[in-house]
């Protein structure tokens, strides 16, 4: 009787560590891809964000120029 008793509690003990073990490794494995694809979608923004102020400035530095030579042009 004892030793049934037992072998019911190890199998619950047994079935309840492997639930644990499972969902504690998928909770960790869903919180990792949340920060790796937090940190990629963050970097790629401000890549994006970088990429538009050098055209920003590009743009700018072509418009000063070229107003530079219409001035030039007018003075002569």
């Amino acid at each position: 009787m004892l030793r049934g008793i037992f072998r019911e509690n190890l199998q619950k003990r047994l079935v309840l560590g492997f639930l644990v073990a499972t969902c504690l490794t998928g909770v960790v494995a869903t919180l990792v891809g949340i920060k790796i694809i937090s940190d990629s979608t963050m970097d790629e923004a401000q890549r994006k964000v970088q990429q538009d102020i050098n055209t920003a400035k590009l743009i700018y530095g072509y418009n000063m120029e070229r107003l530079a030579f219409q001035i030039r042009y007018v003075a002569l």
